[in-house]
């Protein structure tokens, strides 16, 4: 498999001394590239996390242009930033690049459970016009990916009711 995002089987960690900042270890591969994330456990659970990633993937399945893969969370209140890998689907192909998204460049309120509104418009390069590192995978990949973790249509709920 070319694509896949998921935690390793590691017990939780405690970046910074914190005892509550508990976190978990992932990693996504795109093709013949593999980057691990530390995912703050403070106010999402693992399962939480891949109900996002599963409605995200299943969004571009269904056709939408833009998706989100939220592999750092916490809340506006509690946090400056979240990490995402930016998913633009152009026909069969998906873009995928990893953001770090600062709260206070959002346009309004933020709403985790419409992440993807806050994404930017694909863009290839940035403003010194520098190459933004980008991926390619297939839109199959991210189907036989998401068959092979037993999606299925996860309805109308909201992310933060899985967790």
């Amino acid at each position: 498999m070319t694509f896949s995002i998921s935690f390793m089987d590691t017990p939780p960690e405690y970046p910074y001394d914190d005892p509550f900042a508990k976190a978990a270890r992932g990693a996504i591969v795109l093709g013949g590239f593999r980057e691990e994330f530390l995912a703050s456990l403070g106010e999402w659970t693992e399962e939480g996390y891949r109900q996002q990633w599963k409605r995200s993937i299943r969004s571009l399945l269904d056709g939408e242009r833009k998706a989100v893969l939220i592999t750092t969370f916490s809340s506006p209140t509690s946090a400056s930033h979240l990490e995402w890998w930016a998913l633009y689907r152009e026909g069969e192909k998906v873009l995928v690049q990893n953001q770090l998204v600062f709260f206070k460049d959002i346009q309004g309120v933020f709403d985790v459970n419409r992440a993807v509104d806050a994404l930017r418009e694909h863009q290839s390069h940035g403003e010194e016009g520098t190459r933004i590192s980008e991926w390619v995978v297939s839109i199959n990949e991210l189907r036989d990916f998401a068959e092979q973790t037993g999606d299925r249509n996860t309805g109308d709920r909201d992310v933060a009711g899985s967790l």
